[in-house]
């Protein structure tokens, strides 16, 4: 498999988009692992949207330390910055289907944060849609990253974001597994 990276832009801050990174099958064990995680409807992405529920499953950070992703999402994520810790502190994995609704949002308004995101999906057609659609500072779309099964994004937490939710074609589930380390 040959591996891949665009290295992309907005308002000057980097993202790496990283695709090759593994194998069929394991891209197919890592949908199956997550695909069984215990969701709840209770996740939010900011303070003023709490009445609008998303799905998503939270994982223990001591667990997934021991985890091969967690090696591979903290080398990649040192592509991207330095970092303060070989540890992340936030680990979690986001679903969505058709008629479910994101928000513009940052994952560290402060811009202390590398977010790692990753693609959970064994199949995805580009015609369900479902992309990470990137913001600037006056929240105009900029660019948009289309799902693709083991596809890892890496970028600023500050930069706003949010995820597409598939379109009504869609058959299968919108999965994203979200980590997050400290930048130095």
């Amino acid at each position: 498999m040959a591996r891949e990276i665009k290295n992309l832009t907005v308002e000057g801050k980097r993202l790496l988009v990283f695709d090759g990174l593994f194998s069929d099958e394991e891209i197919k064990h890592n949908f199956a692992l997550f695909s069984l995680a215990n969701f709840t409807f209770l996740h939010s992405s900011r303070k003023d949207t709490v009445t609008y529920r998303e799905w998503a499953a939270s994982f223990s950070i001591d667990d997934f330390k021991f985890h091969s992703l967690h090696k591979i999402f903290l080398e990649v994520a040192r592509q991207h910055s330095s970092l303060s810790s070989q540890d992340c502190y936030d680990v979690f994995c986001s679903a969505s289907t058709f008629g479910d609704v994101s928000f513009i949002h940052s994952d560290s308004p402060t811009g202390d944060t590398i977010s790692v995101l990753y693609y959970c999906n064994q199949h995805w057609n580009p015609e369900w849609g479902g992309e990470t659609i990137f913001y600037d500072t006056h929240d105009d779309a900029t660019l948009a990253i289309s799902v693709k099964p083991g596809r890892v994004v890496v970028f600023d937490g500050s930069l706003k974001h949010r995820a597409g939710t598939p379109n009504r074609t869609c058959p299968e589930i919108r999965l994203t597994l979200s980590v997050r380390f400290d930048k130095e």
